[in-house]
């Protein structure tokens, strides 16, 4: 494959960084996404390490994507503490940070970077735990397009390396297959919370639900851009909207929290038609 190709690859992976953090960032600051904080400092720092690794073993343009993530990485790490997000920090969470900043003597010692990467990798990895845990109990606050962009990027990283071996592809293309995992197991939460009927929750029957749950979503926003706490963009998805209402008038003691086993958009939908229902005068068409 040609350097020049291997190039463009390589600025691919740069746009699709960017790309993928951008919304992700922007969910954080909206209070719509609520990543787990140590997982993303382990993540930044593991990275980075990766990055220079990289770039001994001569993986040239295809490890400058890695460098840029990692300090993107550290930003949201940054980021997600400042905005209270997850901010639990287990002995456990410790003890891979410590590991992770170890793999830079065991480089130094063994003059050998593939041996920084397996550690570092391998960290990488189960430092995901947390946010698999916190995702399989929400699968609703994590944005699994992030997840998706960043599985693409990685494939493009392994594409883009100018030197193969196992130091400069370990990384991206175990990171791709986590992401894979990840993105499967989100999704089939989700279906589950959707379809299933929880015991002892039965949802009263409602006329017109959907042109409710469609008033609801246009008085939650009106609600939430009036009060600062948001302000939405035409890109955000209905199902984002949802979540986010739901969020913020159960913080603002509007609602009444849903059991968290329990929350899914089918049960958040029916919660915002409820409450937007007793906003409307009698007789209203839609009661």
């Amino acid at each position: 494959m040609g350097s020049g190709l291997k190039e463009i690859f390589s600025i691919v992976a740069i746009g699709l960084t960017f790309i993928a953090f951008f919304p992700y960032i922007r969910s954080i600051m909206l209070g719509q996404t609520k990543p787990h904080v140590f997982s993303w400092i382990i993540w930044g720092s593991t990275t980075f390490i990766v990055f220079l690794a990289q770039l001994e073993e001569g993986g040239g343009v295809g490890a400058w994507p890695i460098g840029i993530s990692g300090l993107i990485t550290l930003y949201v790490a940054f980021l997600a503490y400042r905005t209270k997000s997850d901010i639990t920090i287990s002995s456990i969470d410790w003890v891979f940070f410590i590991t992770a900043l170890m793999s830079l003597p065991i480089w130094y010692f063994t003059s050998d970077p593939l041996w920084a990467v397996v550690i570092l990798t391998a960290i990488d990895v189960v430092g995901f735990g947390p946010t698999i845990r916190k995702a399989y109990i929400h699968p609703y606050d994590e944005d699994l397009r992030f997840f998706m962009l960043f599985m693409m990027r990685n494939t493009l990283v392994v594409m883009a390396l100018e030197h193969y071996s196992l130091t400069t592809v370990l990384f991206p293309a175990v990171i791709a297959s986590v992401c894979l995992i990840f993105i499967l197991m989100v999704v089939h939460r989700r279906l589950t919370l959707n379809s299933s009927k929880k015991p002892g929750m039965v949802m009263k029957k409602l006329k017109n639900k959907t042109e409710l749950v469609k008033g609801a979503i246009i008085a939650g926003v009106k609600y939430a851009e009036a009060r600062g706490a948001a302000e939405f963009e035409p890109t955000d998805s209905a199902s984002e909207k949802v979540l986010y209402i739901y969020r913020l008038l159960v913080h603002d003691k509007v609602i009444q929290a849903l059991p968290e086993d329990q929350v899914s958009q089918q049960t958040m939908k029916h919660k915002l038609a409820i409450w937007y229902a007793k906003q409307l005068p009698k007789g209203h068409p839609l009661l």
